[in-house]
């Protein structure tokens, strides 16, 4: 008899979308509300950086959001230092704290579009090397996924206890050849009583142990 070590058997497409789906989308609201945060703030306020694309996509949401109400307050900080100084004789002078009100908000929001602005450049340049990394991420998973794909049943590796060299009680020599065990094990079957999987060489029937702990 011998053993083989399978590797994890792929999740399930759907769950693993799923997943990915209801990941992507909290990082995303997480990047956008740290980047309006951070901009109103004027930058005190210094977010914890997630290298995921989900989330730095997000930032520049967040921060494309700053820079357009930012300019919306400027807009309107400058009407209230108009109106305020025109109405000045009806008012007495009193309309002049109207225009005062305007510079503080035509400047806070412009400090605000300012940093804004200076975020979506910054976000976009992380966004653009998260997905660099993301599809770097992706080869690899594709290449273990080509494995698995050709391998269902795992990759097969002989068990330490057949090799008279490890010193293993009992230790017995391997009936099946090194070339022919994944050929074996890819096509071994399994039973409903135990997790081993079986198969039939030589006139010999031959059990795969997942884990590596057969005997």
């Amino acid at each position: 008899m011998t053993s083989s070590v399978p590797t994890e058997k792929k999740e399930n497409p759907i769950i693993s979308t799923g997943k990915n789906i209801i990941t992507g989308g909290v990082l995303f609201i997480e990047g956008t509300g740290t980047a309006i945060f951070e901009d109103v703030m004027y930058g005190v306020y210094k977010p914890i950086e997630i290298n995921k694309s989900s989330y730095q996509l997000g930032r520049v949401v967040g921060h494309t959001v700053s820079t357009v109400g930012g300019t919306l307050g400027a807009i309107g900080g400058k009407g209230l230092e108009e109106g305020g100084i025109i109405a000045v004789p009806a008012t007495a002078g009193l309309s002049l704290g109207i225009t005062g009100a305007g510079y503080i908000v035509s400047g806070y929001s412009g400090g605000v579009t300012a940093k804004g602005s200076l975020g979506i450049f910054e976000s976009a340049g992380k966004f653009k090397d998260s997905l660099k990394n993301f599809d770097s991420s992706s080869n690899n998973k594709s290449s273990g996924s080509e494995d698995i794909n050709k391998h269902p049943n795992g990759k097969y590796e002989e068990h330490s206890k057949h090799n008279p060299k490890t010193k293993w009680k009992g230790a017995s020599e391997n009936p099946v050849p090194k070339e022919k065990g994944q050929e074996l094990l890819d096509k071994a079957y399994s039973s409903t009583k135990n997790k081993q999987l079986y198969n039939y060489y030589d006139g010999k029937i031959i059990k795969f142990q997942p884990g590596g702990d057969g005997t």
